[in-house]
């Protein structure tokens, strides 16, 4: 059940908006690094991987829809510049400072390489 709702939800996310999608996509192999996890991520991932190739196969819409996401970018003003992350890592220093600090102590009580990407 775990397998299908987050299978759905990551190809859902895919075809919505494709920068949820990868970040469901990434959040699933992370969760693959848990021998707990494992059976129903491994799953999920194939069940995501069979049923994109299926929809490629019937609906052959992939390379117009990324088409259509450069055109959209290009008209957004693309991807912001170095001068503008430098602006915005300056107006939230104060809270990624506090959120390296928390991270940081909470690495100290548990060092574990999972908890470095948590």
């Amino acid at each position: 059940m775990d397998a299908a709702c987050a299978s759905f939800l990551v190809l859902l996310m895919v075809y919505t908006k494709i920068t949820y999608g990868v970040v469901e996509l990434a959040f699933l192999v992370f969760l693959a690094t848990d021998r707990r996890q494992i059976g129903w991520t491994a799953l999920a991932l194939g069940i995501i991987a069979s049923s994109a190739l299926a929809i490629e196969l019937l609906w052959r819409g992939g390379l117009n829809y990324l088409a259509d996401l450069r055109v959209a970018g290009e008209n957004s003003g693309g991807l912001a510049t170095l001068d503008a992350l430098g602006h915005v890592l300056l107006n939230n220093l104060a809270d990624l400072s506090v959120y390296a600090l928390v991270a940081g102590i909470f690495l100290v009580l548990a060092p574990s390489y999972r908890n470095l990407f948590l």
